[in-house]
């Protein structure tokens, strides 16, 4: 089966601490995967190698069989998405504006029509409609978060790497996140998603990796 995604035999390391030690790691299509552990244990940091922004201090990383090293930031941007914690907001940029930058792929195979039209159901599923004027600072944090996923989910990419996406969303937000995954995953489309919501990880069918210092416990497949 085609490898989305794999990290072989990778070490990363935050100046002179090793936060993460032979760490291997193969994403195919249709699948997700849930990191778990407590803080400070190494989560985003493996997120941030796996999208290329943290270099590893040894092992490989490739996207679709081919080294990242390889790869261009936009050739890069084909194969995945990230979402982070946070929204930096100090950037004035409108919410369809801020959304919109997730579009950049689409462009190279969409219409402009299209890309509009998917820009405008992703504002529309995440009931971001009446703050589509308004800067993104002006937001509540929670409302900040639908606006990353309304990106993250306009990006389309192969694999979509997320960071705590409901940490500040309420169940009902929770759920439309846990229905556009499965829906995307069913497409071929995989994601890798670092979490403490507990609900999101029942509802969501993958393998769940646990990272305890310095180390990972074996992956456990979900039923």
């Amino acid at each position: 089966m085609k490898t989305q995604l794999s990290l072989e035999n990778g070490y990363i390391s935050r100046g002179s601490e090793m936060l993460l030690e032979d760490l291997s790691i193969s994403i195919t299509p249709s699948s997700a995967l849930l990191i778990t552990g407590p803080n400070g244990v190494g989560k985003s940091s493996l997120l941030l190698s796996l999208i290329g922004e943290l270099p590893l201090s040894r092992g490989e990383l490739s996207y679709s069989q081919i080294n990242i090293k390889e790869l261009s930031l936009k050739e890069r941007a084909r194969f995945r998405s990230y979402l982070p914690p946070t929204i930096d907001s100090a950037f004035p940029y409108s919410v369809a504006d801020f959304i919109n930058f997730g579009s950049i792929p689409l462009k190279m195979r969409l219409n402009k029509s299209e890309v509009r039209n998917e820009l405008n159901r992703w504002i529309s599923y995440f009931e971001l409609e009446e703050f589509s004027t308004t800067k993104i600072n002006e937001l509540s944090t929670g409302q900040q978060q639908r606006v990353l996923l309304a990106r993250l989910f306009l990006h389309n990419a192969e694999v979509a790497i997320l960071d705590e996406p409901t940490s500040a969303l309420d169940s009902y937000f929770t759920s439309l996140v846990v229905d556009a995954v499965n829906t995307k995953m069913s497409e071929g489309h995989s994601f890798i998603i670092a979490s403490h919501d507990f609900e999101l990880a029942q509802r969501i069918n993958g393998r769940i990796l646990e990272l305890t210092r310095g180390k990972q416990k074996p992956l456990l497949e979900r039923s």
